[in-house]
């Protein structure tokens, strides 16, 4: 509740309109409210989770000059990661190719990922790293990562989902179409 004291401080002042005065102004949240308040905080906290996520574009690197991409796949892709990120690269004008390049080339790209599950009533995608290399010389143009406990943002695609509009917005591209 704000209690506020006011005083009029002259009843016909030369310039016509009585003058108000703020004597003193203290704020109190009666105990009730301040409980509650309380209460909706924590359920905020505890419902939101932390994420964590960061997409760095390598200065001097141009992502758009590649024109191929190979995406190295891991022995287990429980998530379906490698279909995910190549419908991504596609969509961004890029050719996928299922096998790794013989010979590179300047505008060749390599693919490595790596995740981390867990569970929380059931399994989840909780962390990725998607690294975008220049085929030929390994040097990174892009990455990006993802972390988030709990279960709140989907077990994989709201997941994707943030990491894939956060390299596009970087890379000045339309936001994903693929979890619509």
């Amino acid at each position: 509740m704000l209690n506020n004291e006011i005083t009029r401080v002259d009843a016909d002042p030369p310039g016509g309109s009585p003058a108000w005065a703020v004597v003193s102004k203290s704020y109190k949240l009666e105990e009730p409210k301040m409980k509650w308040l309380f209460l909706v905080f924590a359920a905020a906290m505890l419902l939101s989770g932390c994420v964590n996520l960061s997409t760095q574009i390598m200065p001097g690197q141009e992502f758009k000059q590649y024109k191929a991409a190979y995406i190295e796949p891991h022995n287990e892709d429980e998530f379906n990661l490698v279909s995910a990120i190549s419908f991504e690269l596609s969509d961004m004008g890029l050719k996928v190719f299922g096998k790794p390049f013989e010979t590179p080339s300047d505008t060749d790209m390599l693919v490595r990922f790596s995740y981390f599950d867990s569970w929380d009533l059931k399994k989840y995608l909780k962390s990725f790293q998607i690294h975008f290399m220049n085929a030929k010389t390994g040097s990174i143009i892009a990455s990006s990562s993802y972390e988030s406990n709990g279960l709140w943002q989907g077990a994989r695609d709201g997941r994707l989902e943030a990491a894939f509009n956060d390299l596009r917005q970087k890379l000045g591209y339309p936001p994903t179409k693929q979890f619509k």
